[in-house]
Order: structure tokens, then sequence, then C-alpha cells
């Protein structure tokens, strides 16, 4: 089990978040989740003092199949298996002595700790598909976010095809919820005009009702990381067809 330098009992800024990164293991992706940590790495668990700070690099791989205990981490935190068509949340899990792991959870605020380990801090998020695997992704970090890259085919990130509202007055809404987790922040995507004409729109609703509208002309596309709490979006077309993908989604752990 990895240990870390001396526990850091401190409420500091540079130290509520930083590195610790997730992504699908390369061997059973489809089961199996990887935290890197590096030296320096370092967070605050939430709502606590109790923060650590890497002294070595390590690799602790995460399983959904196994339950996790005191003696045996990295697991999820339930006795029965998680269902198909779910969010799951990582968490980073630590002791007092700076022993850590990564715990599965369904909760995203309140995962069930194991006995002795009073510290964790989320640290992002996968989801579980209709056949029973993890999609595939990995992490990057981009300022106080945290970005998950969905590692899927085009065909698989397509959340629109062809769509076509009748009319500019008249947005219709596409859930996304099985792109992007309830704890999204931003979402990366892509809209296209798949006809010859004008006049194809996509939006964002956010939850405060703040709408932020898009346009793309003749065969024009737009590919890019945009803010949103909401697991939806819009679009509208009076003459033309849009196509619409995600490719990832931003978190603030």
């Amino acid at each position: 089990m990895p240990h870390l330098s001396a526990p850091v009992y401190a409420e500091t800024p540079l130290l509520s978040l930083r590195g610790f990164l997730c992504a699908s293991n390369v061997a059973d992706s489809a089961n199996d989740i990887d935290i890197t940590g590096r030296i320096g790495d370092a967070l605050v668990s939430k709502g606590s003092l109790g923060g650590i700070v890497l002294n070595q690099d390590n690799i602790v791989t995460v399983q959904k199949d196994r339950v996790q205990t005191v003696s045996e981490l990295n697991g999820r935190d339930q006795a029965t298996l998680f269902v198909v068509d779910t969010w799951i949340y990582i968490h980073l899990v630590w002791d007092e002595k700076g022993t850590w792991g990564g715990l599965l959870s369904t909760s995203a605020t309140t995962p069930t700790l194991p006995a002795n380990y009073r510290f964790f801090r989320r640290i992002g998020s996968a989801r579980i598909g209709a056949g029973g695997d993890f999609l595939p992704f990995h992490q990057v970090t981009y300022l106080s976010t945290r970005r998950t890259i969905l590692d899927l085919s085009e065909a698989n990130a397509k959340v629109l095809a062809n769509g076509d509202s009748g009319g500019i007055a008249t947005f219709v809404a596409v859930d996304i919820s099985t792109h992007v987790p309830p704890t999204v922040s931003e979402i990366f995507l892509a809209g296209f005009n798949t006809g010859n004409l004008r006049n194809c729109y996509l939006r964002l609703s956010e939850c405060s009702d703040m709408q932020i509208p898009w346009q793309w002309g003749t065969c024009n596309c737009e590919i890019s990381w945009y803010p949103t709490a909401c697991q939806t979006f819009h679009y509208a077309s009076s003459s033309s067809c849009v196509d619409a993908m995600i490719f990832g989604y931003g978190e603030n752990a």
C-alpha cells in the first residue's frame, strides 16, 4: 500500500487538489481504474483540515468487483455489485498515518469509508454502461477543473444525429446524462451542420436558466469546452440538420 509523507494539517488553497489523475486500467478497462500519484501531488479532505502530500510516485488500481475492507482497499464501498447504467464516483481515502487508496461509490459526497480511514476526497467519476463495463476514459487537469476525456468512438460519442426541430423558435432538449455526470461543470461539445444550408443552433440551458447560443453556418463545426451545470442541451434548425457529440466533461472536485 503506498505511503505518503507525514499528513499535512493546514488549510492551504495550494493543497486543495493537485494531481492524483484517474484513467481506465490498460489491462482491464472494463472493471479497473488506475489512480496515478506523483511526487508533490497533494490534496485536502473535504470538510476537514486533514491533507496529504506524496513523497514518491505511486499507482493504485481500484476494482469495481472488489469490496473495500479495512485490510483490502481499492474497491467499492458496498457489498452488492454496482448496477448498470450508473455513475460511479472515484474517491481518494487515507488515514492519519498517510496510507492511501481508492474507493468507488455511487455517492459523490458521502461514500462509506472503511474503519480507520477518516479522510477522503472525490477525484473523478466513471460511467458503467449498459453492458456492465466502465466506459473508457482518462483525466487531465485545467486550472481548478479536472477534465475527463471519454475514449469513445465517434459513433458512441454522438448524442444527436441529424437533429432538426423544424423551426428556430422551438428548441428541443437532448438528454446527455449517459455522457456527463450530475457533478458536471463543463462539457467538451462538438456541433456540426450536416446539411448545405445555414441556421443550425445548439445552446446550453443552465440550471439558472442562463442560455448560451451558438450558430453554425454552412458545413462549419465548433469543438470546444463550454460551461454547464446540467445534463442537457438544446438544438434547433430552420432549414438544415445538426449533429452533436460529447467528447468529455469537467468537474470541480
